[in-house]
């Protein structure tokens, strides 16, 4: 299983590969850009719900 850090940083390659910054990606999932941060550097984990 990935830890918080692993996590982050495919999410990371992921905006990057679609040419987005954190601010689009913010907007597009309505995730604030301080905790798209978080996630992207391994301080928090995302939240998922149906």
């Amino acid at each position: 299983m990935a830890n918080r850090e692993q996590i982050g940083e495919q999410i990371c390659v992921a905006r990057k590969a679609l040419n987005k910054t954190q601010k689009q990606i913010a907007e597009q999932t309505r995730i604030h850009k301080s905790t798209l941060s978080l996630i992207e550097n391994g301080r928090c984990l995302p939240l998922f719900s149906r």
